[in-house]
């Protein structure tokens, strides 16, 4: 079964890769040209200066690029990038499983769980440049986590923050846990100030880079581009009639995030059409796609600070993500909780009541994984090889 939803997975990696966009191997290329404005052109989602075009998104994916790029040579995309970083995701959680207790069968069921029976999904089969920033930033907090878990140094974590904030900034939030953290180690009050430092100044690189782009780019250090960025007319008139945050948003995103199901296929005449069933892009609810990590809730019982933070990053990052003013528009399931959602693994793999996995268990996490992928795959054929109607 892991091996069938993998090889599931891969080809539909193959089927999105040639209409995925490449904003940020464009931007690598740029910025090893030595200017910053993008030398393709987009039609969204850029915010445009003097007749140029950038893309407003945080850098860090583009920097990861340069290199490679000047390596390989400028054709080296955001393809191979994203597949190896898929392969480090996945390390990276059977690791965390592992140093939670878990056996090797179990942590690859556990695994399985975050790729498969998860928003993740969606995000690690399509190479286009917004879910390649999602996916950085889950191997990044899964890092933090195995960090916490095994050496716990501010040095390798704060650094690990900052890829956060220069690639998906709600992410980092689990940075003000870190601190607490480092505040509360044992040690002389010179010490715990000194831990401090390296935290907050191995964090603070990346986003002082960010920050010299943004600049140089839209002549404000603070102007990251979301605000004006060119959007689709009806997403342009929301931000521009309430602002990128603003409660009113939270009806709608709390219907994207946890209500909205899967909807049945019809032909122009009404009748019932394979594939019989799909999801709408626009959103469809966590509860449907991860239920196995409703687990997660069974670690509140326990009486553990680490634990009591996570929570509280979660519940932080999600209230600033429901008052949002776009939900993520094309997605499996509500793909901007991937910003937490190696904080809920964590939280899953203490609630579970034993370190090895029931059969029900299992196969829970089987028919989750399964059902994302019979509706992944009913949208890629409606959108890919499905005949006109």
């Amino acid at each position: 079964m892991l091996l069938a939803c993998a090889l599931s997975a891969l080809a539909l990696f193959v089927v999105h890769t040639p209409s995925a966009p490449q904003q940020f191997a464009d931007e690598a290329r740029s910025l090893a040209a030595g200017h910053l404005w993008l030398d393709e052109t987009y039609t969204s989602d850029v915010v445009v200066r003097d007749g140029r075009s950038y893309f407003p998104l945080p850098p860090f994916p583009a920097l990861l690029l340069v290199p490679f790029q000047l390596v390989f040579g400028p054709r080296f995309n955001q393809v191979p990038l994203q597949a190896a970083l898929c392969l480090l995701l996945a390390v990276l959680l059977y690791r965390l499983a592992r140093v939670k207790g878990y056996s090797p069968g179990s942590s690859l069921w556990l695994t399985a769980a975050f790729l498969f029976g998860s928003v993740a999904i969606g995000l690690l089969v399509r190479p286009s440049s917004w879910y390649l920033s999602q996916v950085i930033a889950m191997a990044a907090l899964s890092a933090v986590l195995l960090e916490i878990e095994t050496r716990d140094r501010a040095a390798v974590s704060g650094a690990l923050c900052g890829i956060l904030f220069a690639t998906r900034p709600p992410a980092a939030l689990i940075l003000v846990m870190l601190a607490f953290r480092q505040w509360r180690k044992p040690g002389t009050r010179r010490e715990r100030i000194a831990r401090l430092a390296v935290l907050a100044l191995s964090a603070a690189i990346l986003p002082a880079v960010w920050m010299g782009l943004n600049q140089a780019r839209f002549g404000d250090p603070f102007e990251t581009g979301y605000g004006i960025a060119v959007v689709q007319p009806n997403v342009a008139a929301v931000r521009q009639l309430h602002g990128l945050w603003d409660v009113r948003y939270l009806p709608k995103n709390l219907r994207l995030y946890f209500a909205a199901g899967p909807h049945v296929v019809r032909d122009a005449g009404g009748s019932l059409a394979f594939p019989y069933a799909t999801y709408d892009p626009e959103g469809l609810s966590l509860l449907l796609v991860a239920p196995f990590f409703l687990n997660a809730f069974r670690s509140l019982r326990l009486r553990d600070v680490y634990l009591k933070g996570l929570w509280c990053v979660v519940l932080v990052t999600l209230a600033s993500l429901l008052v949002y003013y776009h939900a993520g528009w094309v997605q499996f399931g509500p793909r901007y909780t991937a910003d937490f959602l190696p904080l809920l693994y964590v939280l899953t793999l203490a609630g579970l009541a034993r370190q090895e996995l029931t059969p029900v268990q299992e196969r829970l996490i089987a028919a989750s994984a399964t059902l994302n992928t019979l509706l992944l795959w009913s949208y890629a054929y409606l959108r890919f090889f499905a005949p006109p109607s």
